[in-house]
């Protein structure tokens, strides 16, 4: 099904604040794309269908995160039954790194596109993480300077600082058509 959707997953209350920019940015462009997945309540002010509020998925320290394993894999699983399902033409990671890389990693499996929105903040994690989010990612934004001279050299990178959601679109049109390059050439 091509049905001019993306799936969009923000597990923090920051993610859903930016989350809802893009979409905003993203419907000023094209008009009739539906959104779906994980955010908040500005998310869904903005349309987005939830499928789990930002609420249920912040998880702070060891023991509340190991007693939610199997909670956190069991959203995996239904955000990649509903991405079988609906064959989104996207799909855009917010930050949120403990959950996003490993979601990422089943849907690259599914051929999907992947957008990761505000990159995990590569300088705290630790380099190698940026190989690990290549092999899954498309396109990343990453929303530090100088955390554009570490992604720049696996040209994953899409500038954000201090860039407007409407200008971030720009840029990734103008970067390897990455538009295009997801499928949006034929939803316009």
């Amino acid at each position: 099904m091509n049905n001019k959707s993306v799936l969009i997953i923000a597990g923090e209350t920051s993610g859903d604040i930016h989350g809802s920019n893009l979409i905003r940015e993203m419907k000023n462009l094209i008009p009739d794309l539906k959104f779906y997945g994980i955010g908040g309540e500005r998310m869904k002010q903005e349309g987005t269908e939830l499928f789990y509020n930002v609420n249920q998925m912040s998880l702070i320290g060891v023991t509340e995160i190991l007693k939610h394993i199997p909670f956190v894999y069991k959203v995996i699983n239904r955000i990649v039954s509903i991405v079988k399902e609906r064959n989104p033409n996207l799909v855009i990671l917010i930050d949120y790194p403990g959950f996003n890389i490993r979601l990422g990693k089943r849907l690259k499996k599914l051929g999907k596109k992947i957008f990761y929105y505000i990159s995990p903040q590569v300088w705290a994690w630790g380099k190698r993480r940026i190989k690990k989010i290549a092999e899954f990612t498309d396109k990343m934004a990453v929303i530090l300077p100088f955390e554009e001279e570490i992604t720049e050299v696996l040209e994953l990178m899409l500038p954000l600082s201090g860039i407007h959601c409407s200008m971030l679109l720009k840029l990734m049109c103008q970067k390897k058509n990455f538009l295009a390059c997801a499928n949006y050439q034929k939803i316009k």
